[in-house]
């Protein structure tokens, strides 16, 4: 049976909350882009506006095994998470900034004190003292202020964990609407009524899961990407459906991966990076295509941004699209006329631009050509008309003069009035 708990919550129900020896370090304070980019989305642009505007939310499922000890005749329980350590150690540090900011940690404390680290001694000691905390004389600095704490042993930045929380300590008090309120939200997040960040758990033993299976879990959690953690935060995006959340589940493991297998770089054996530059390029021609023309607020530029993401996928014929795109790549690679290019006539195939578009080398002209490809394919329109078409809209866009990214909006939507039954010359 599922339960629906907060961080404070799951606290209270267990004697300890511990994250075990074999579990990987705290992730989400690393300083890879793409963690960056998770980072930003996941704290200042989800679980902080709930915060502040008190707004309740709900994030992914949370799995472990409860470990019962007997002591001192006294029954304990530990909960020791398996899947959702990452927002465990985030929810632990929210609660930890915001009880000292506003200085109640004491009474937080009692609490905060069952979640436990034994990855290393390094990141068990940092919590312990972070947890006995007094305070801080300016929340911004709080960051500067541990480190320069007499109690802080610098070796301990040498600890991925401790430098992943120090960073999102650090991303807290950077964060105007947090730092800078006068609001209450000890008291949001106190509140078992509202239940402001919640999220389920589920205990692997009803399962029957055993030790063993636990273990090896485990270690294959000591090796999540970067990748693995996008896909998470993507799928959170596309729940609303569950049919086709399944199908992208299945088809980025199998289908998709052969489909992009051809576009790694030599000695690599996953398809990360072709599958992230494909869906930045088919992100980007979807946000256009319905973009206001010209318009007076910028542009977007990071369509791997959860946000935009979410923006364009919230909408279920875009992820329909971007379904088709990805299953549609074996059959891109079989169109076989080829096209003028350039200022010299080089010959050039649907083949070769979707081989640069994967392989980062895309400008506009390739992007529209392959999208109006993509648009005309989905749309099931007659395959003996498709040169003709690409080749009218290659030279439509060749003889534009203005293809700056204010005109994109105009282009693509001018270019999908031409997608009809009959031949693009005769319509």
């Amino acid at each position: 049976m599922n339960h629906k708990y907060t961080f404070l919550e799951l606290c209270e129900t267990y004697n300890k909350v511990e994250i075990p020896i074999i579990q990987r370090d705290y992730a989400q304070g690393r300083g890879t882009d793409d963690v960056k980019r998770i980072r930003k989305n996941f704290i200042d642009d989800f679980l902080i506006p709930s915060v502040v505007t008190n707004n309740s939310v709900e994030l992914d499922f949370v799995y472990g095994s409860i470990l019962t000890e007997i002591k001192d005749e006294v029954k304990l329980k530990t909960f020791i998470p398996l899947d959702g350590q990452q927002r465990l150690t985030t929810l632990f540090l929210l609660h930890l900034f915001v009880g000292i900011k506003e200085g109640r940690l004491g009474e937080l404390r009692p609490i905060l004190s069952k979640f436990a680290y034994e990855t290393r001694p390094s990141a068990h000691d940092f919590c312990r003292y972070l947890i006995n905390l007094e305070g801080v004389e300016d929340i911004r600095k709080i960051k500067n202020e541990i480190e320069d704490a007499v109690w802080f042993n610098n070796e301990w930045h040498n600890d991925p964990t401790v430098a992943g929380m120090l960073k999102i300590l650090d991303t807290f008090a950077s964060n105007e609407l947090l730092a800078s309120s006068s609001q209450e939200f000890v008291d949001r997040l106190l509140d078992k009524e509202s239940k402001l960040i919640s999220f389920y758990f589920t205990d692997l033993e009803q399962f029957g899961l055993t030790e063993s299976l636990y273990i090896r879990m485990n270690a294959r959690g000591k090796m999540l990407t970067d990748f693995e953690n996008f896909k998470s935060e993507f799928f959170k995006i596309i729940r609303y459906n569950h049919s086709m959340l399944e199908v992208v589940k299945d088809k980025i493991e199998y289908e998709w991966v052969e489909n992009l297998w051809d576009y790694r770089t030599d000695g690599v054996y996953v398809i990360d990076d072709p599958f992230m530059r494909y869906l930045h390029f088919i992100t980007e021609m979807l946000y256009y295509k319905d973009a206001p023309f010209r318009s007076a607020i910028p542009y977007e530029s990071d369509f791997l941004n959860f946000k935009v993401l979410n923006s364009i996928y919230s909408n279920e014929d875009n992820l329909r699209f971007l379904i088709f795109s990805l299953d549609h790549i074996s059959a891109l690679k079989q169109i076989n006329f080829d096209l003028l290019w350039g200022v010299k006539d080089k010959q050039i195939s649907i083949k070769e631009i979707l081989k640069d578009i994967i392989g980062g080398n895309k400008d506009i002209d390739k992007s529209i050509i392959l999208f109006s490809t993509l648009k005309y394919c989905e749309a099931q329109k007659p395959t003996d008309n498709l040169e003709d078409f690409v080749r009218v809209v290659r030279n439509l866009i060749v003889n534009t003069e203005d293809n700056s990214r204010r005109e994109w909006p105009r282009l693509i939507s001018s270019i999908q009035t031409l997608i009809a039954d009959e031949n693009v010359y005769q319509f």
